[in-house]
């Protein structure tokens, strides 16, 4: 779950410190232009830039929110699944999900070894 959560952290947060820093080069230029059209074209850039990151963030943030989700989900059918599991002599029957399979008992094993 972590590895998950941190790998797509890495490579949303690597797309928004690419979009802040496209951000930052616009906003230079704009102080450097030479004309006031110049001027507002690189602060729009810049403008679009930082919503490109802000945009990044959120996708993010939305994205471990659906993978904590998805986990605690999941996790959550393992435990029922198991709790479904029974292991008396009788009944040695493995179910996941809709299927399920006989095992042989385990004192039945006991003898087929000896």
């Amino acid at each position: 779950k972590d590895k998950l959560k941190e790998s797509i952290s890495k490579k949303s947060e690597k797309r928004g410190e690419s979009a802040k820093q496209h951000a930052k080069d616009a906003e230079d230029k704009a102080r450097n232009a030479k004309s006031e059209s110049e001027r507002g074209k690189w602060e729009a850039v810049s403008n679009v830039w930082r919503d490109v990151a802000e945009m990044f963030r959120k996708e993010n943030e939305e994205l471990r929110k659906q993978i904590d989700e998805l986990v605690s989900e999941s996790e959550k059918e393992a435990k029922a699944n198991i709790s479904n599991l029974d292991f008396s002599e009788k009944n040695t029957l493995l179910k996941i999900g809709d299927k399920s399979k006989q095992l042989p008992s385990p004192k039945q094993n006991e003898t087929d070894n000896d």
